[in-house]
């Protein structure tokens, strides 16, 4: 660096954003850079030329006031005070000399960093020696970037809006980057689905799934250099979801048990949990519903209540499942029995502690007793066999003695 070379360039690269003042004296030649350290200490980081070719690079000067530098050369030039200032610290690099004469230069330049800027200046000599460069206007150039071929790196993959036919994927990359989803019922995928749309937050949204079914995918983004980050195989299950198949009454029933003058009793099975409803009246048009819509279960009873004696009645039973669907049985009908004519009461066998009742009705009915010390009763008494009759016999004990 201390000589010029002939056809040789001077490259300057910008390291750091520091101080630096150019100095220039046109009538003796002169031309050197000075920077500082931010210290206040200032430095000529390169060799100094006058027009006599005497070369000399020395450490020079500390600051005297802002703007202001004084530079000490091994030359006869005088001190000269400088105010012309801009940022940057330059490092000088030379390329090879080429001692072929020619009017036409060309010189590459190897090594370089990317991404970098460069200010450089050409220097050339003829036979006798006489030099030129364009130290006082250097050109400058900026290095392409290196290649990209680093891959998206993939982090928190999340799995939300499960249901039986869809699930929402969402993942975060370190760099923009497109967002796709290989998935399908094996490892072996076979769909995809996505966006080619940049971004470093992603979600996808996979449609069309089947209930009850489990699904494993990786989730990919490809960078605008085209390298593709893609994450290892993961899995989630789609909830069954709802069905459209109604609740089945089974095939003995609806049945009508404990039927009387003005109640009867509606018993029926499902095959699935579900409500207990059922729609009665004394037409075809029921008009009535009663029953349990709130607890699901497959064994059905619903009292039905207020009814007239000696009516028939249609009614149809209905259960409805946790997805809203209906199963319905068929019409049916029955008819509640007269109202009994009781007669014919009376007491025998009375003793001191028990007493045999006896009694007829009009029609065949279980056997009840109801008693007591006042007519406020308080007991009663069923026969146990439930069976009906005509003709009714009931005991009672445990009476108090001495009691009417």
């Amino acid at each position: 660096m201390a000589n010029y070379m002939r056809g040789g360039w001077k490259l300057r690269q910008i390291l750091k954003m520091t101080p630096m003042i150019v100095l220039k004296d046109t009538s003796s030649g002169f031309c050197a850079l000075a920077n500082s350290d931010n210290h206040g200490t200032w430095q000529t980081s390169f060799a100094v030329y006058s027009k006599h070719r005497n070369v000399t690079r020395k450490t020079v000067g500390t600051v005297l006031a802002l703007g202001t530098l004084k530079i000490f050369l091994s030359t006869s030039i005088p001190v000269l005070l400088l105010t012309q200032a801009s940022l940057a610290a330059i490092n000088y690099s030379s390329t090879e000399r080429d001692a072929a004469m020619n009017a036409t230069h060309r010189v590459e330049l190897t090594g370089l960093n990317p991404a970098t800027v460069y200010w450089a200046y050409v220097s050339s000599a003829d036979a006798k020696g006489n030099l030129t460069n364009t130290l006082a206007n250097p050109l400058s150039f900026t290095t392409a970037a290196a290649p990209d071929e680093t891959a998206p790196a993939i982090s928190n993959i999340q799995i939300t809006g499960i249901t039986d036919s869809e699930a929402v994927i969402s993942w975060e990359t370190n760099e923009s980057g497109d967002s796709f989803v290989e998935y399908g019922v094996d490892t072996g995928f076979g769909s995809t689905s996505g966006q080619e749309e940049g971004k470093t937050a992603h979600s996808v949204k996979l449609a069309g799934l089947k209930g009850n079914t489990l699904y494993h995918f990786l989730v990919k983004s490809k960078d605008i250099s085209g390298n593709i980050g893609q994450s290892a195989n993961q899995s989630f299950t789609t909830s069954a979801g709802p069905t459209n198949i109604p609740p089945k009454i089974s095939a003995e029933g609806p049945r009508v048990e404990d039927l009387k003058p003005v109640s009867a009793k509606i018993l029926w099975k499902t095959d699935k949990p579900s409500s207990s409803i059922v729609a009665f009246g004394k037409n075809i048009n029921y008009g009535t519903e009663i029953g349990n819509t709130e607890e699901l279960i497959t064994e059905h009873e619903v009292q039905l209540i207020g009814l007239d004696p000696d009516t028939k009645y249609r009614f149809k039973v209905k259960s409805a499942d946790s997805d809203g669907n209906i199963g319905e049985s068929s019409d049916k009908e029955f008819a509640t029995p007269e109202k009994p004519i009781i007669s014919k009461v009376a007491s025998s066998e009375v003793g001191l502690a028990s007493a045999i009742i006896t009694w007829e009705t009009s029609t065949s009915i279980t056997s009840e007793i109801e008693y007591g010390k006042t007519v406020a009763y308080g007991k009663n008494i069923i026969d146990q066999s439930l069976s009906q009759t005509t003709q009714h016999t009931v005991k009672i004990v445990n009476l108090e003695s001495g009691i009417m």
